[in-house]
């Protein structure tokens, strides 16, 4: 399994949580520090991702850091808004 995989990762565990999946969007930039995850959800879903005082969105960071640790990498996540953009010229992961 390669840190190309991370995104599914975050995928799976996105779609469990969201009442529209197909509007989940995913793009990782890699670079020296790691791979930055970022991630839209539907406006309706943003709440539901980010959950109690912030718990579930820290939850999906801590999960992503174990899993990323086995591959001696490291993982950063960043929820978006839906008027903001994936900046250019990156690879998205869908």
């Amino acid at each position: 399994m390669t840190m190309e995989k991370a995104s599914e990762v975050l995928r799976y565990f996105l779609e469990l949580f969201v009442s529209q999946p197909d509007s989940i969007e995913i793009q990782e930039i890699i670079d020296e520090r790691g791979t930055l995850l970022m991630m839209k959800v539907a406006n309706e879903d943003i709440g539901k991702v980010i959950g109690k005082q912030g718990r579930l969105l820290f939850s999906l960071r801590q999960i992503m850091r174990m899993w990323s640790s086995k591959y001696n990498q490291k993982v950063f996540l960043k929820l978006l808004d839906q008027d903001e953009s994936f900046p250019e010229n990156n690879k998205e992961a869908e």
